[in-house]
């Protein structure tokens, strides 16, 4: 019914007189029959720096490129269930950065999640950040983000292991290293948004029971992700 998912990414385009052009693309992904989020009219998005501060709160992000997702992930034991849609909204806006000794945090919050999560607590209330950090260092090498093309399966089988290449493609040829990570939530709101989103540090979410970064799944073969590769495996119950 809510926000299933989303990433951000930032593009480098040029530089001048101390100042840096990005292409920042922001897709989130959100259940097609929902009654509760459509996607953002615009997208409010803020910038602040590694310091907390704001730089900009008014960058808004309009008219995304919108289309339906077909599952990548294929078993045997899969019956597809019916009405299972989800719907991608790709944001995309170029916006210039000056050049300084901090690091930027771009950043989009959306609140909610769909209530039938069972591994996080509350998560109708338990809205979503979406946030990309572009480093001090980053800003003088004219680099780029990892981006990913592909998106995770929809719908996996119960009870069935999971392999599945989550490695992501970075132009520059820089090394890449993953990770699985607790996620951060942001408030709930009337309307769905949060504008301004407000600057780190984050607030991690409340785990269900019987869940945590070490466990997301809750059974007996956690979820893991090699740090190498970006492959995923794991068993769902």
């Amino acid at each position: 019914a809510h926000i299933i998912g989303g990433m951000m990414s930032y593009e480098f385009i040029s530089t001048s007189n101390g100042i840096n052009k990005y292409r920042i693309t922001i897709r989130v992904f959100r259940d097609c029959q929902s009654q509760g989020a459509d996607f953002d009219q615009p997208a409010g998005i803020s910038i602040a720096t590694s310091e907390g501060s704001y730089i900009k709160t008014n960058e808004n992000f309009s008219n995304p490129t919108t289309s339906n997702l077909t599952n990548l992930f294929s078993n045997p034991c899969l019956v597809l269930p019916p009405n299972v849609c989800v719907q991608e909204g790709v944001y995309t806006k170029i916006i210039d950065l000056p050049v300084i000794n901090l690091s930027y945090y771009i950043i989009y919050q959306r609140c909610c999640r769909n209530e039938t999560l069972q591994n996080i607590e509350v998560p109708l209330n338990t809205g979503a950040v979406f946030s990309v950090k572009i480093e001090g260092p980053a800003l003088t090498s004219c680099n780029s983000s990892p981006r990913y093309e592909d998106w995770p399966p929809i719908y996996v089988c119960a009870n069935k292991p999971l392999n599945y290449d989550h490695s992501a493609i970075d132009d520059d040829g820089d090394e890449l290293i993953y990770t699985l990570c607790n996620p951060f939530e942001s408030g709930d709101t009337a309307e769905g948004r949060v504008y301004p989103p407000p600057p780190p540090p984050f607030t991690e979410i409340q785990w269900g029971p019987g869940y945590s970064l070490n466990n997301l799944l809750g059974g007996p073969d956690p979820l893991q992700i090699n740090s190498s590769t970006g492959f995923i495996t794991g068993t769902p119950i």
